[in-house]
């Protein structure tokens, strides 16, 4: 609850110093700093040999992580004009949703059974997942940045 309010609170706050100076892809470059910074952390805590580094390693990613889904669904409805607001955020959610509560587990689950790396283990697979798919988000954000301050432009300037 804590990491979720911390970070909450302070990347939106970021995000609209960032805008202020002048910074339209401000959520996009904070979720790029999110992803280089939490990525080997996350890493870290998944594979750490104690309690203790795996709890000292994920309070930072734990932090950002929720402060960026909390920004990311924040800017969602920024990008759309206000006729399909609704709708942007409606597919923003289910996509999220299919992804992240249906593919996910089960891809975890797949790498632990099936990759003989995991040997079985759920860290190692969340691990795998993370290396696997952090460079690619990393790539997302660094090709959409220039698109999302065109269009948070537009839609800032149409109200």
């Amino acid at each position: 609850m804590l990491a979720s309010l911390t970070g909450g609170v302070l990347l939106p706050w970021v995000s609209r110093r960032l805008a202020a100076r002048g910074r339209s892809d401000a959520p996009l470059t904070i979720a790029l700093f999110v992803a280089c910074i939490s990525t080997p952390l996350l890493v870290l805590s998944l594979l750490a040999s104690t309690v203790e580094i795996a709890m000292a390693a994920v309070v930072v990613p734990l932090v950002l992580q929720m402060g960026l889904g909390i920004l990311m669904a924040a800017s969602a409805p920024l990008l759309a004009p206000a006729s399909v607001r609704a709708q942007v955020v409606a597919i923003y959610y289910l996509v999220l949703t299919l992804v992240g509560l249906g593919a996910g587990p089960t891809l975890v689950a797949w790498i632990a059974e099936n990759v003989a790396l995991a040997g079985g283990s759920v860290g190692v697979a969340l691990a795998a997942i993370t290396l696997l798919f952090a460079p690619l988000q990393i790539l997302a954000i660094l090709r959409s940045r220039a698109a999302f301050a065109r269009t948070f432009d537009v839609a800032s300037v149409a109200g």
